[in-house]
């Protein structure tokens, strides 16, 4: 998640979340607003207007969620880990909730394989948790994070931390995702590499325009280095309704959503440490786990993964910002097909590359790199923007 300009302080005024939420509210939110889901998407080789007062950059599109009332609410909500785990059930060698706990906000580090596997109600979602939420890379990330800002110094800290989080996650084979998934070696899997989820919007609406247009794949993998509790259960239920597989592959977990500052509550949604004893101790102090994740994810030349960006966010120019998007070996059909969206997506899938690399693994795949831009639309909730997506998943799906 991004703050347009990017390098400014968070306001002092950001809190902790305090109200509790329950995967029954979100659901039974969803439930109640998905007839309502707004779905613009324009034809083939052209752009759809959003209609509404937005920025001139995100006035145009290739398709467009309105998420309406189904996802207000989440700002300002922490998830207890009792009730995430009334929800997703813990899979094979835990023996109870009182394990599972420790696991989930515990300070092991992610290694490659899973710290928790779990399953959501109907069983069609598959979620594994490489490392707790106390791991040593977190409270490193977090430490930047929370200022705000990333001298850098601050940067090259914050990205060795999040590849030692996330290369577990790269280098898992898609072979093993189709076996826990039941897929057929000819059935479509596509992979979602993603830098965080703090509400499954991003992720969550791509499915739903890929479904509207015939291009849902036969299953999906999301590889996301940090997901809040509330995210997973959106982005489960969600699933469950389009009626296909998923696994959903997390670094680590968090459980808070910030509410927002100021009349407007802007800024809303950013993952926050929440009030859980075993969190408040271990991050003293702190309001965010992982701060702007875009924004984090400029180049640093002097890092091995920078090798495989060829994209200027972070560098001077008079190009630095613009929005990238770009295509890789998209017909070759032997290998699954991965996505990104940019900015942070542009990170994740060099972090891919070079895990790949240094596991011996081919570092030629499919690729998408796609735009997927949050917007704020106020009393009409949130939106997302997307570009440069359906044409090249359609040739794949």
């Amino acid at each position: 998640m991004t703050i347009e300009g990017g390098s400014t302080s968070f306001p002092t005024e950001f809190e902790i979340p305090r109200r509790r939420i329950t995967p029954a509210e979100i659901t039974s939110r969803l439930d109640t607003y998905f007839p309502e889901i707004e779905l613009r998407i324009a034809k083939p080789g052209k752009k759809v207007s959003l209609g509404l007062k937005v920025d001139e950059k995100n006035r145009m599109g290739e398709a467009f969620v309105l998420w309406g009332e189904a996802l207000n609410g989440l700002n300002g909500t922490y998830m207890e880990p009792a009730d995430f785990f009334d929800y997703f059930s813990p899979q094979r060698r835990v023996t109870g909730y009182t394990e599972a706990r420790k696991l989930l906000l515990g300070d092991l580090s992610p290694a490659p394989n899973p710290l928790l596997s779990l399953a959501s109600p109907e069983g069609r979602v598959e979620v594994n948790i490489f490392g707790g939420a106390t791991n040593r890379q977190a409270i490193a990330i977090s430490e930047i994070g929370d200022k705000g800002e990333f001298s850098p110094e601050d940067l090259a800290t914050y990205q060795k931390s999040l590849y030692e989080v996330f290369r577990p996650i790269a280098e898992r084979p898609s072979e093993k995702t189709r076996v826990a998934l039941g897929l057929a070696s000819d059935q479509s899997l596509t992979i979602d590499e993603e830098d965080c989820a703090a509400t499954g919007d991003t992720v969550g609406g791509v499915g739903l325009v890929l479904q509207k247009e015939g291009f849902l794949p036969e299953a999906r993998r999301i590889d996301v280095a940090v997901a809040t509790a509330q995210a997973l259960v959106v982005l489960a239920h969600l699933t469950q309704k389009q009626g296909i597989p998923m696994e959903v592959n997390v670094g680590y977990a968090s459980f808070g959503l910030s509410l927002g500052v100021n009349e407007n509550l802007e800024h809303k949604n950013y993952i926050t440490i929440a009030p859980i004893p075993e969190l408040i101790d271990a991050y003293p102090g702190r309001i965010f786990v992982v701060g702007d994740m875009g924004v984090a994810a400029k180049r640093v030349l002097s890092l091995p993964w920078d090798r495989w960006r060829s994209d200027r966010w972070g560098l001077e120019g008079p190009k630095s910002d613009r929005e990238v998007s770009y295509v890789e070996d998209i017909l070759n059909f032997h290998r699954d097909l991965r996505v990104g969206y940019e900015k942070g997506g542009l990170l994740m899938m060099a972090m891919v590359k070079q895990a790949l690399l240094e596991a011996k693994d081919p570092t030629e795949f499919p690729l998408v790199m796609a735009v997927a831009k949050r917007l704020d639309l106020g009393d009409r909730g949130f939106g997302l923007r997307l570009d440069n997506l359906l044409e090249y998943v359609s040739s794949y799906v």
